[in-house]
Formats: C-alpha cells, sequence, structure tokens
C-alpha cells in the first residue's frame, strides 16, 4: 500500500513543473539525460532513478549504452544482471519483486532527487500491538496485530520528473 500512495503521489507532481518524457523506442543515454536534465534545470540533484523492468534490459542488452561501460562493467552485468548506479542515480527497480507487489507499470520510470528535498513521512503515533487469538475460530493461531498510521506527502513537485514508453497496442 505504501508504494502504491508513493507513486500515486509522484504522478500527481506530473505536470506541475516537470513534463512527462515520453518515448517510442528503448531508452537511450539521449532521453535518461534529458529527463535528468529537466529535475536539475531546478538546482537540484538526480538521486534515484526508479523504473519498470523492461526497461533494465533496454539497459543491460541494447546497443545503446553498451559504450558507457568498460569491459570489467559489462562482465559484471552478464553475471549478475545489476548496474548499481549510472549517471549518478541509484538504479531502483521493483521487478525483482512478487508480481503482486510490483507498482510501476511497463515502461515506466521516475527520476527523484534526494529524500530530504523531496517530501517525506510523519509518523502519527507508536506502533500499537494487540495480542490476537484465533482459538475462537478452532484455529490454534496466536500473535500479534501490529498497527501504526503514517502520512506521505510530496513537498516539492521540482523533484519528480517521470518517463514512460508508448506502448504498441495489440
Amino acid at each position: 500500500k505504501e508504494d502504491k500512495t508513493v507513486k500515486k503521489l509522484l504522478d500527481t507532481t506530473v505536470g506541475i513543473y516537470n513534463d512527462v518524457t515520453y518515448f517510442a523506442t528503448g531508452l537511450t543515454p539521449s532521453i535518461l539525460g534529458a529527463t535528468k536534465t529537466a529535475l536539475e534545470t531546478w538546482r537540484l540533484p538526480a538521486l534515484n532513478f526508479l523504473f519498470a523492468i523492461d526497461l533494465l534490459n533496454d539497459i543491460a542488452f541494447g546497443t545503446n549504452f553498451s559504450t558507457y561501460f568498460d569491459p570489467v562493467s559489462k562482465y559484471e552485468i552478464v553475471m549478475t544482471g545489476r548496474i548499481g548506479r549510472l549517471f549518478g542515480m541509484n538504479l531502483i527497480t521493483d521487478g525483482y519483486r512478487e508480481p503482486t507487489l510490483q507498482v510501476l507499470d511497463a515502461g515506466e520510470y521516475y527520476i527523484t532527487t534526494a529524500p530530504n528535498l523531496l517530501g517525506g513521512y510523519t509518523d502519527r503515533g507508536p506502533v500499537k500491538a494487540t495480542p490476537s487469538d484465533q482459538s475462537n475460530q478452532g484455529i490454534q493461531a496466536r500473535g500479534w496485530y501490529l498497527n501504526e498510521i503514517l502520512s506521505m506527502a510530496i513537498g516539492n513537485a521540482k523533484g519528480v520528473v517521470k518517463g514512460q514508453r508508448l506502448l504498441s497496442s495489440p
């Protein structure tokens, strides 16, 4: 739920200061650079690159990024499938999560600034732990029910840029 809420918050910032970068081909360094520059125009550092897993294939296997990696880095990408950082940004994908936990759509990415310049979470109270027992339902189970109220806000809409591949319809 938290990830879906953060994605909704990121989407609400689109068009306020930064427009969506649409592209029809594979992700290229020039597309990524233009999107990154849109954020940095506001004098904010581009720190995180959140992307759908299909874009990792553009970076790791496409020819557009092949000149950006030395032979040792290329070998590491082939062996692990992980890149780490690109153009000074942390690469973060939800593609390795269970499908029910993935929130990014195919071809979608966000570039965000540093968390202290973007927004934050607030804790609306401590974690409340309540003992739980399901013996009244004929189940021998005991545990704890944990409850905590959080809120989220993006206070700086300039700190988010979105990119989206135009997907062809079937």
